[in-house]
């Protein structure tokens, strides 16, 4: 009788603290820990759904009122991504582009693997994240295939660029007050004419109170930068949060941009990797070296969505999927977007 009322009160404990992480996930722009707890939706139904048959099989209701709350709220959040999305629907088009986009790791040691996916996928963009001066020969390398492109002088381990085989210009370095990572921006012509905005995303990492307001920040800036843009707006990259984070559906909303994944279902492109990373050796300004045990990184069963692809209304994304582990802990994101309107 004494077993059976631990396993009793470790069921009770359980149903409270799933609905209380799913609800203090919505108020993650008071607290990063709050934003934390709101990157694990699809990990939260999937234990509510475990446990409620437990759950229900007690005369115990306002325990199974909680579980329903906590399936009702996780399905709300996790359903959409499933539902078909305007982003990808099919039309008539101007031009269409393939894109990549990978956070490359800093201190990946395997940098080939990263050259030999690019060339493989042939993308006519890249959008490279997490450069520093060890790339350098990688960086020359796709070079002779992209002549087109821009590399933010990597000092630190946070270096940004893109690459193109199609024509850019007005390249811009996007950056806010505060210890801060740049981003990147760039008009490319998809077709003779045809101008597109990219916009290479790396933030920093929101790990403390004062990194995730200034990651807030730099999606203030990017928001209205889309906004205001009279040029069709793609932008892509390592977001360092998911799309059930406050601040993600912030700046979606505050953009008027669409996520591309959404209604082609879940994916996870962090945490990864499989070969052991090199010492760290250049000066990071920003007080960030290997903040998750690489035992984590290998291990991990739990896999989130961080790296995103975001376009405006007269873009269509025809395809978008995470590609092969390149030796980095996130996987690349491949995606082909076709301009069908222009205004």
């Amino acid at each position: 009788m004494q077993k059976k009322n631990f396993l009793r009160k470790i069921l009770q404990v359980a149903t409270i603290g799933l609905l209380l992480a799913t609800l203090l996930g919505y108020f993650g722009n008071l607290y990063v820990g709050f934003e934390l707890l709101s990157h694990f939706k699809p990990y939260y139904l999937i234990l509510a759904f475990a446990i409620a048959p437990l759950v229900f099989f007690q005369n115990k209701r306002r325990y199974k009122i909680l579980i329903i709350a906590t399936l009702l709220f996780n399905i709300y959040e996790v359903l959409p991504w499933y539902l078909p999305s305007r982003a990808h629907a099919s039309t008539e088009s101007i031009a269409t582009v393939k894109m990549l986009s990978v956070n490359v790791k800093f201190n990946n040691a395997d940098q080939s693997r990263v050259e030999e996916f690019i060339k493989k996928e042939s993308p006519a963009v890249v959008m490279l994240q997490e450069l520093n001066p060890t790339w350098e020969e990688t960086l020359e390398n796709l070079k002779t295939v992209y002549p087109y492109g821009y590399i933010e002088d990597p000092k630190n381990n946070f270096g940004v660029g893109i690459l193109s085989v199609l024509p850019m210009e007005n390249i811009k370095v996007i950056n806010v007050e505060g210890r801060q990572t740049p981003s990147l921006e760039a008009d490319i012509e998809v077709a003779d004419g045809y101008w597109v905005k990219v916009i290479a995303i790396h933030p920093v990492p929101p790990i403390t109170q004062t990194h995730m307001k200034n990651r807030n920040k730099m999606f203030a800036k990017i928001a209205r930068m889309a906004r205001e843009s009279n040029l069709p707006v793609v932008i892509a990259g390592d977001f360092n949060t998911t799309m059930w984070s406050p601040a993600y559906k912030k700046l979606v909303k505050e953009s008027g941009l669409s996520d591309g994944a959404r209604g082609r279902g879940l994916y996870g492109s962090w945490p990864y990797g499989d070969t052991n990373y090199k010492n760290f050796t250049v000066t990071d300004e920003l007080g960030f070296t290997d903040w998750i045990p690489k035992n984590i990184v290998n291990h991990s069963p739990v896999k989130l969505p961080l790296d995103h692809v975001l376009v405006s209304d007269n873009l269509l994304v025809n395809s978008f999927s995470t590609g092969e582990d390149v030796g980095s802990d996130h996987l690349p994101v491949v995606f082909e977007v076709s301009l069908a309107t222009y205004e």
